[in-house]
């Protein structure tokens, strides 16, 4: 049960955050290369939500060939945030990949 552990009280949590703490920076894309080969694998871009906290839009890839991800390469996730305020700031980005293992075998129980 994720309440008991974290230790949260039965009825919840209130969690707000007022319109006036919105970060400065505004997040403009994601993305996705491969180090060792030297290129951009995926570049998702968003459109922030105007007038409060959230985003609009964000690009998405799906296809039944995907992406080749290799175990001999180092990767790395981008992103890229117009920050408004001339001070530097902390952010925060999400990255969900679903992989086919294609050796995997289903346990008999």
């Amino acid at each position: 049960m994720i309440v008991a552990s974290l230790s949260l009280p039965p009825h919840g949590v209130k969690v707000r955050r007022d319109q006036s703490q919105r970060p400065p920076g505004v997040p403009e894309s994601l993305e996705l290369r491969d180090l060792t080969a030297g290129k951009s694998l995926f570049l998702s871009k968003a459109r922030a939500s105007s007038g409060k906290i959230g985003i609009d839009q964000v690009d998405y890839y799906s296809s039944p060939e995907g992406i080749p991800l290799y175990k001999d390469h180092e990767y790395e996730l981008v992103s890229v945030y117009n920050n408004t305020s001339g001070e530097d700031q902390d952010s925060m980005a999400v990255f969900y990949m679903y992989l086919l293992d294609k050796e995997y075998k289903r346990p008999q129980l």
